[in-house]
């Protein structure tokens, strides 16, 4: 008992020196709660529950280590649950000031002892690792060159038909490799023998047989991995693995520059685009084809046709010299999306012409590009057209091409066919997608019928097909233009279920709010509600409000606010500050109830 009472003390110094004020909170509230100090492993327990969850889910390193350490101190690790292990060493290693702490959590960590399997186990099932802990484990076992936990460790893997990511293969090879493990390189290479058809599918890589260098296989999975960043549009995590790479001494090709290059044009990074070109050049590396691709594939994601023009131009006169850079008919297609986006029939139609001049064959993806622009243009005509000379040229319709169709038929307001290509889809054995079901809800809510609309979203999760935040956008903003408030709320909870609900939404739910009621009594409600403790406001938000003000004040055709509108008003504008947002255009307006100058305004309008 007095054991128990000396841990509580020691865990309890530890915290109170904290100068934060939940932390201080919660020490206050185990305090007048705890009326039994002769059990202080319960209150631990609720220290853990209450403080460690709080970081955790607050994503607050400093605070998270400072209670784990707190546990440690009291012998009371045991209670932490794997998951909370997993998440803890997670947030631990992005904090660079944690880094020193991070091999004492790993070792001091019951989950990782890999000699014991049933520690990982849950519910009597081996429980899986997450690959970014498999990672951070792999890589603090590699700094202490610890190679039996390593080699326990892909044992692990092994024994429970894990799937690890490139990034795994990758950091196990190379320790294997740089520590002479022969036996565990061996291992590592056969699994990724049997997995290459999944971590590469339809890629063009070396055949993996046993006669491939070590050096190649490595080189190989630095390029896979890279790809996996590109993908992902991670350049901070491509480029530092981009570095690595020619650190090792490994070489620098035309896939590992374009790669990067990817990684930053994903995730609209220009300038980064702009140094992986500079570096390119450093390399002494000459672009492809490939590398044009994805340079007018990064204007288009931007939005800018006309950059994505200049540098298809720039490519046709390089491959006047350099075949090389020959534009092909993906060229074309990135191009033509470019144009499909900014709805430019007359450039978009030149380009065709080029295409049919340098003898270029369109494929599948050249024409649902055509038919998506004219879809957007509303020239019905010219989409049947495309439709029928695809089918002639010997190309099958895709969903895509369907869901083109629809959207151009539902514009046209022949819900009718559009209807009728949706069951044309099923009868040839297509599984509509996400996409189809959302343009026929859109179609069907412009021309006024909301219940059909509603029963589409019906038969899409009949399917099992869970909806999206397009859909459900659209679904809010046309259900409250019907004035179906019920709906709109249904949407609402359809949102927060599938983890949805973002600001974006939030704000679409407080137009939607005042499209409705025409009022603001439910301003303050839907704004509290939508918004609640989970999602952060921002200064949209903010404005989006003072939109919203402004049109109510415009549809009543007064300045002024009235004492009860003022009370809604000033809620909203304390629930926007407790945020740290700026709102003094919302102040402005809730001043507006000067009679006096709204007299003086009324006046002026009369003359």
């Amino acid at each position: 008992m007095r054991n128990g009472r000396v841990q509580w003390s020691q865990c309890r110094r530890g915290l109170a020196n904290s100068e934060r004020g939940e932390t201080q909170e919660i020490l206050k509230t185990i305090d007048k709660d705890s009326r039994e100090p002769r059990d202080p492993s319960h209150i631990l327990r609720r220290l853990n529950q209450t403080l460690l969850q709080k970081a955790l889910a607050d994503q607050d390193a400093p605070l998270a280590y400072k209670a784990y350490d707190s546990l440690r101190q009291a012998q009371l690790l045991h209670n932490l649950k794997t998951l909370q292990w997993f998440d803890l060493l997670r947030l631990i290693a992005t904090d660079p000031k944690l880094s020193l702490h991070l091999q004492n959590l790993v070792l001091q960590n019951p989950v990782f002892h890999f000699g014991m399997h049933d520690s990982l186990a849950i519910n009597n099932r081996p429980h899986a690792i997450p690959d970014s802990v498999v990672s951070i484990v792999l890589k603090v076992y590699a700094e202490l060159q610890d190679e039996l936990r390593i080699t326990k460790l892909w044992d692990w893997l092994e024994l429970y038909n894990a799937s690890p990511s490139p990034t795994t293969y990758h950091l196990f090879l190379k320790f294997a490799h740089s520590r002479k493990l022969d036996m565990l390189a061996s291992k590592v290479f056969a699994h990724l023998h049997k997995s290459i058809p999944k971590i590469l599918p339809g890629r063009s890589t070396p055949t993996l047989t046993d006669n491939l260098n070590i050096n190649d296989i490595i080189q190989e999975m630095y390029l896979v991995t890279l790809d996996t960043h590109a993908q992902a549009g991670d350049p901070v995590a491509a480029h530092q693995l981009f570095n690595e790479m020619h650190a090792e001494g490994y070489q620098i090709g035309i896939r590992a520059c374009n790669q990067l290059i990817n990684a930053y044009a994903r995730a609209n990074d220009h300038a980064g685009v702009e140094r992986a070109i500079h570096l390119m050049a450093h390399h002494h590396v000459e672009p492809t084809t490939q590398t044009y691709n994805i340079l007018i594939h990064s204007e288009a994601r931007r939005g800018n046709p006309l950059g994505a023009t200049t540098i298809f131009q720039k490519m046709l006169v390089e491959s006047e010299t350099n075949p090389k850079v020959a534009p092909t008919v993906v060229s074309f297609n990135t191009l033509l999306h470019a144009y499909a986006k900014a709805v430019d029939v007359v450039n978009a139609n030149k380009l065709m012409d080029l295409m049919r001049t340098m003898a270029i064959q369109p494929d599948v993806v050249t024409y649902n590009t055509q038919i998506d622009l004219h879809r957007r243009a509303g020239n019905l005509d010219r989409v049947l057209a495309l439709a029928d000379e695809m089918s002639s040229s010997g190309l099958a319709r895709t969903e895509v091409t369907y869901g083109a169709l629809i959207a151009a038929h539902g514009f046209a307001k022949d819900i009718a066919t559009a209807e009728a290509l949706f069951d044309e889809m099923e009868l040839l054995g297509m599984r509509p997608r996400r996409f189809v079901y959302g343009e026929l809800m859109t179609v069907n809510g412009i021309v006024g019928k909301y219940n059909r609309m509603n029963e589409w979203y019906a038969k899409m999760r009949d399917a099992s097909i869970a909806p999206d935040f397009r859909v459900l956008a659209s679904l809010i903003s046309l259900n409250a233009r019907a004035g179906k408030w019920e709906n709109v709320t249904f949407y609402r909870d359809e949102a927060k279920r599938f983890r949805l609900l973002d600001e974006k939404l939030c704000n679409a739910l407080v137009w939607a709010n005042f499209i409705v009621f025409r009022d603001l009594r439910g301003l303050k409600d839907v704004v509290l509600e939508s918004f609640g403790k989970a999602i952060k406001p921002s200064q949209v938000s903010v404005g989006h409000v003072e939109r919203v003000l402004n049109s109510y004040l415009k549809f009543n055709k007064r300045w002024w606010l009235e004492s009860s509108e003022r009370v809604i008003v000033k809620d909203v504008i304390a629930f926007f500050k407790n945020a740290s947002l700026d709102v003094v255009a919302l102040e402005k307006i809730r001043d507006q109830i000067d009679n006096q100058k709204c007299d003086e305004k009324a006046q002026k309008m009369k003359g």
